[in-house]
């Protein structure tokens, strides 16, 4: 999977004022350098990389370049995506790899496209297919947890480190301090998410960290890959279908959501009393949730989180 050899002139760099433009024009460069001067790119997102859509006669592929010369996170997915392909788990499928960034100086990743849907577009459809991809996002997610590494904690390509739990725990416990100093949520339902029994991280099961209906490709009918394994970690599953949970339950209805839970339970069983026990973890990443879309100006959706927030509130107080 090597990359061909480019330069990269000063002028170019002088041109490419800000640092979007610079993504472009890499990917540009990267683009026709891989696939012809033909190449026209589609940018898709801005997040953790810069990801574009690489078109070419009737051809597609989707190009991930790092926003700074820093390769662990691409590195860290080029290892995973090996990992997925072993066991059968559909991920997208690596044609280029330049981590260490020696044609236009940034770390590149270039894929074959598996699809321009996603299960939430599929599920906002309303398709009639919904309940059997629904089961099929369930069955994957646990046959994700069923991959067993060798500790927990923090996933990296030179091997997993041991994550601060303490720290850690912190940093989700603040969440709500953010939300009630935004006025979202009040200072005594702020003090009620501190008392909550966050579960523990211990385990070893790979765990998506992000895994919800965007990350799932749809082509011909099934999940033909997952994708962005950014935040990829090892520990407690549980901890993962709470985050998924959540998400789901922020914008998918009742009937798809149950099928989503029958293609887990196929494949794996859930600790008796896991509807009240994952409420804490669901609680968190709700308010991380809200915590994007405020910083997005989504208003609908912060609204739609504390919503959601106070329902797991009074689910929790009520038992």
């Amino acid at each position: 999977m090597a990359a061909v050899a480019f330069g990269w002139r000063k002028d170019d760099m002088e041109r490419a004022a800000n640092s979007e433009e610079q993504d472009v024009a890499l990917a540009y460069r990267i683009a026709v350098a891989c696939y012809g001067p033909d190449a026209r790119l589609e940018p898709l997102s801005r997040l953790n990389n810069a990801v574009f859509r690489v078109r070419f006669g009737a051809e597609a592929r989707i190009l991930k370049l790092a926003l700074t010369g820093d390769a662990a996170g691409l590195r860290k997915e080029r290892m995973l995506l090996e990992l997925l392909h072993r066991h059968g788990i559909p991920a997208p499928t690596l044609e280029h790899a330049d981590i260490d960034a020696r044609l236009v100086g940034r770390p590149f990743l270039a894929m074959l496209d598996a699809g321009s849907a996603n299960l939430a577009q599929v599920l906002q459809s309303g398709s009639q297919d919904i309940h059997a991809l629904m089961r099929e996002m369930g069955a994957v997610l646990a046959r994700i947890h069923g991959l067993s590494l060798v500790q927990g904690g923090d996933i990296r390509a030179e091997g997993i480190v041991p994550r601060d739990a303490a720290a850690y725990l912190e940093r989700i416990l603040a969440r709500g301090d953010w939300a009630a100093g935004h006025g979202l949520i009040d200072a005594q339902e702020a003090a009620l998410f501190r008392a909550l029994p966050m579960p523990s991280m211990a385990g070893t099961s790979l765990c998506h960290g992000d895994f919800h209906a965007v990350q799932c490709v749809v082509l011909g009918g099934r999940i033909a890959a997952v994708v962005d394994w950014d935040k990829a970690w090892s520990g407690n599953p549980q901890i993962d279908l709470a985050v998924t949970h959540a998400y789901l339950e922020s914008y998918c209805p009742a009937e798809p959501l149950a099928h989503f839970f029958m293609g887990y339970l196929a494949h794996r069983s859930l600790p008796p009393g896991y509807a009240r026990e994952s409420l804490p973890a669901r609680i968190a990443h709700v308010l991380g949730m809200m915590q994007v879309w405020q910083r997005q100006g989504r208003a609908q959706f912060v609204a739609r989180g504390v919503e959601l927030f106070r329902a797991y509130l009074r689910a929790w107080t009520a038992q």
